[in-house]
């Protein structure tokens, strides 16, 4: 499925490639180079410095609000723990390292971002040490008591995953409205929720700084906030449809309420949708099979100004003979509020009253579904 765009880029202090120089002293430590990968404007990149008196430098223009990691040698696969260090390119371009004993025992110079991303790291490195000692008590029992655990220690395991993203980078994010790594700590809870949760992420949203909710990300993830809270409640099954009109590629106006007293499958789709196109065999199947009187497929596409002619393309080449329609708005159609739509493809399947009675019916869930409508 294809969504909208979370708190990424936008939410970053820098919107190009930033130059950073890294300085690294090794103490009491044997490394011959040092690597790191990374995210630039020309794509995921790798680069390998060489170590010359207990000295490295890296310099790389790298995408900024990101965490890294350096490791110890020319190596492949993942190396051992002793031998890593995770960094955050922040808003400091220049910083140094000293690693001790170990490259992994490392202590930021220069850089304040550094030592508040890795506080965070430390919280989540204890917040899971709890629960690994949970299954490391449960696995005792198992073999004590010849396969019998205790629900109890389940139940609680359980319970701390669920709460691991509200009380690792949420409980940070409280805690820290101002801290320098806001950006990666808030899209990082963002991202670890998945489903958006208007609940929680509203008071959070509500203590950053004036200069942070004002940032185009974060008033695009306000604006999903509030489709996936019509999502859950305004287009739930059991609602009625709200009606909508739009043009067809005649720029002949047609309605949702038009084909009432029929079963209509509302498809949201796009032209530059992979997922979409690929889904769309599969309706095609399903109204040779069920097109009819009583049967009707309404395409709304999510297309933008200008794209009418591949809108009209991808409508020929993929065979749809149904209605299509669209206001050529792209994700500030009407409809996206109006469904609460977060990504396509998208589908609602509506009564002959208008009643939403199926939504994201795909593949043999929708045959399934009007099968048992239309059964043969």
């Amino acid at each position: 499925m294809l969504t909208l765009l979370l708190v990424t880029t936008a939410c970053t202090l820098h919107a190009q490639d930033v130059n950073f120089t890294i300085t690294g002293h090794l103490e009491n430590v044997k490394a011959s180079s040092v690597q790191v990968s990374y995210w630039s404007s020309k794509g995921y990149k790798t680069d390998v410095v060489d170590v010359t008196g207990n000295t490295y430098k890296l310099s790389i223009a790298a995408s900024a609000n990101v965490d890294v990691v350096l490791k110890a040698g020319n190596l492949n696969g993942m190396p051992d723990a002793k031998n890593m260090v995770p960094v955050f390119l922040g808003g400091t371009e220049n910083f140094s390292i000293t690693h001790k004993n170990t490259f992994s025992n490392a202590t930021f110079t220069g850089s304040p971002e550094n030592i508040e991303y890795h506080k965070l790291l430390a919280i989540n490195t204890a917040y899971n040490a709890k629960i690994n000692a949970l299954k490391k008590k449960q696995q005792d029992l198992d073999m004590l008591g010849n396969g019998k655990t205790d629900p109890a220690i389940d139940e609680e395991i359980a319970t701390l995953n669920k709460n691991w993203n509200d009380e690792v980078y949420g409980d940070y994010i409280r805690n820290n409205p101002s801290t320098k790594i806001l950006a990666f700590a808030f899209n990082s809870y963002v991202q670890n929720m998945g489903q958006l949760v208007g609940a929680k992420l509203n008071p959070i949203i509500e203590l950053l700084p004036d200069s942070f909710k004002v940032m185009p990300g974060v008033k695009d993830l306000q604006a999903r906030i509030k489709n996936a809270e019509t999502f859950e409640t305004t287009v739930a099954i059991d609602k009625m449809a709200p009606d909508f009109t739009m043009k067809d590629p005649n720029d002949n106006s047609i309605s949702l309420s038009s084909f009432r007293g029929k079963y209509v499958l509302i498809d949201f789709w796009a032209s530059w949708c992979g997922p979409c196109r690929a889904e769309n065999p599969t309706l095609v199947k399903a109204y040779e099979k069920y097109k009819g009187e009583k049967f009707e497929i309404l395409g709304v596409s999510l297309d933008a100004e200008g794209a009418k002619e591949k809108w009209m393309k991808a409508i020929k080449d993929d065979g749809l003979t149904w209605p299509q329609i669209s206001d050529l708005k792209y994700w500030k159609s009407e409809v996206v509020k109006l469904y609460g739509i977060q990504g396509i493809p998208l589908n609602f399947l509506i009564d002959p009253d208008g009643k939403i009675i199926g939504r994201s019916l795909r593949g043999a869930a929708l045959e399934q579904k009007l099968g048992e409508i239309f059964p043969d």
